[in-house]
């Protein structure tokens, strides 16, 4: 009794003494990550982790890798988020899946895993789609097509990019993020632009120029102006002095802004390095050679890694040198422009190789995938159709049986039926027997009587007229003709009964008549019984047979038999 006490206050203590304090921390800290990413990631690291339980330890390593990727913290390694998507592919929700493949996902882009990057967007977006009405997670959704379609684009896959870029766009407008949608139009117009079609580049910007300028963030407006008058530099619609011109106009303040931040981000940093050498080349293309070297050298301070277009400022301030008669600083940018474009032919060399040989893999491994699926359904379909040949012989031998055994079945009712007929055949001959024995008991029965009676008639009245009348008189009753008729039916299958039946209207007499022909009387033996001279008895025999012949009776042949 006292260890089951122990054990149940000690579950209270680990349970319900930390819980709701910890699950305040992660409450307080999710609610602000958004806006204030450092404040809740000083929270999440003041909790204590070994209070927490599996699910809230998942979660807050989600909530650290929102925080980090908010705070644009690069983390290669998946350490952090890795345990947390372990757990929620066990116990989590769809959305929570879903973010937690987003992070990792994001996690690998940093590793420059692509190939795993992919992989935890694309699962991300499957399970965000099994997510309805939670706005959260439509704009995890729309956050994955964007960082896709980078991914995509820094690849130079131009068409998926393209169509991620689309996707997230639409998809923030229908949330009504307007900037956020904004960026995915701008994103879209510079795969565009680097597919050539500047004048498609140059219709999706202006279709939200207007709405950028009235935006309260200084980056989208700059990096929308200076991105517009970049795509009229390449299509050639415009004068060097007429984008000179539209360079002006764009907002000093938000430049100004953008420099005097000390925590600037990727993108603020991209548009300024961008608007310092869009200036540089406006300034190169108006013979302002000065005003060209000052924003050209600005703008490739601010570059951390060198493209085939920043390789191009290079060229230009040797160009400029070498016009102002500055031959070694004209060298000087000559070489790094050499150099710069020999090892970014050499990177792109190597990218290329590195993308063949990849592709190359990937097509040998769906190769080989695709041809163990193929012998794998051969496989199937080969063991299905062994398992259907065997079946079906299964089948076909248990119907054989079945057929036999009803076979035999019915040889066995047929054999229990002719039982039974034997069997009723023979109780109803034995129940005429019994019948035909009680009758003929009966028959003998009233012949004894008849005699006795004439016994004692004889001895009374000796050989006397009184006999004679006595004698006519038993032959004559009802009774001795009633058992003439009994005698009758029973010996000729119920001739009278059945004569009655089929040919009524006779008289009775005719009727009694009919029944001592049919016992086998002679005429001689039925005048005398009915007392009918012998004339009358052959002619009444005829009368009644030509009637029997000519009537509709169905048994008028057995009847007139009789009466031959």
């Amino acid at each position: 009794m006292t260890r089951l006490l122990y054990i149940a206050v000690l579950a209270v203590w680990l349970t319900g003494c930390r819980t709701p304090a910890t699950d305040a921390q992660l409450d307080a800290a999710q609610a602000v990550i958004e806006e204030q990413p450092d404040s809740a990631l000083r929270i999440l690291r003041s909790v204590d982790t070994m209070q927490l339980s599996p699910a809230e330890k998942a979660r807050r390593r989600v909530l650290l890798s929102q925080g980090y990727s908010l705070k644009n913290v690069d983390i290669a390694s998946d350490s952090l988020i890795a345990p947390a998507l372990a757990w929620y592919e066990r116990h989590g929700t769809a959305a929570e899946r879903a973010k937690a493949w987003a992070y990792y996902g994001a996690v690998h882009v940093n590793a420059d895993e692509l190939d795993k990057a992919v992989e935890g967007y694309t699962t991300a977006l499957r399970y965000a789609g099994r997510v309805r009405g939670d706005r959260a997670t439509d704009k995890l959704r729309a956050a994955i097509y964007h960082n896709l379609g980078v991914l995509f684009s820094n690849q130079s896959y131009h068409a998926q990019a393209e169509e991620y870029f689309d996707r997230a766009a639409t998809l923030y407008g229908e949330l009504g993020e307007e900037e956020s949608r904004m960026f995915g139009v701008l994103m879209k117009s510079m795969v565009v632009f680097t597919q050539h079609r500047y004048d498609e580049a140059i219709t999706l910007l202006e279709s939200i120029r207007k709405e950028a300028a009235r935006s309260e963030n200084p980056e989208l407006r700059v990096f929308v102006e200076t991105y517009l008058i970049h795509y009229r530099v390449y299509a050639g619609s415009c004068t060097p002095e007429k984008l000179l011109e539209d360079r002006n106009r764009i907002d000093r303040r938000d430049i100004d802004s953008l420099r005097r931040r000390n925590d600037k981000t990727l993108n603020e940093n991209a548009s300024l390095m961008m608007y310092d050498a869009l200036c540089g080349i406006l300034f190169f293309n108006t013979n302002q050679p000065d005003s060209a070297s000052f924003y050209l050298h600005r703008s490739l301070r601010a570059v951390d890694k060198h493209t085939s277009g920043t390789a191009g400022l290079f060229y230009i301030l040797a160009d400029i040198y070498k016009t102002q008669g500055m031959v070694d600083s004209a060298y000087y940018y000559q070489a790094c422009y050499v150099g710069l474009q020999d090892s970014i032919y050499r990177a792109e060399r190597t990218q290329q190789v590195a993308e063949l040989e990849l592709r190359h893999r990937s097509q040998y491994e769906m190769g080989l995938l695709e041809t163990r699926q193929r012998y794998q359904l051969w496989i199937f379909v080969l063991a299905g159709l062994l398992l259907s040949g065997g079946l079906g012989w299964g089948i076909v031998s248990y119907r054989r049986r079945l057929h036999r055994r009803e076979e035999q079945l019915g040889e066995y009712l047929g054999l229990l039926e002719s039982y039974r007929e034997s069997h009723d055949s023979l109780t109803s001959r034995l129940q005429a027997n019994d019948e035909r024995e009680a009758a003929v008991k009966r028959l003998l029965e009233g012949r004894m009587a008849v005699i006795r009676d004439i016994a004692s008639t004889y001895y009374l009245y000796g050989e006397t007229r009184r006999l004679t009348e006595k004698m006519k008189e038993l032959a004559l009753s009802p009774a001795m003709l009633a058992d003439v008729v009994r005698m009758a039916d029973l010996y000729n299958d119920n001739a009278v009964g059945r004569l009655r039946a089929q040919l009524p209207g006779w008289t009775e007499r005719n009727y009694e008549f009919a029944a001592l022909v049919v016992a086998g009387f002679s005429p001689q033996e039925i005048s005398v019984m009915l007392d009918m001279t012998l004339n009358g008895v052959y002619t009444l025999k005829s009368k009644l047979k030509r009637r029997i012949v000519e009537s509709q009776a169905a048994d008028k042949a057995f009847f007139a038999r009789f009466f031959e």
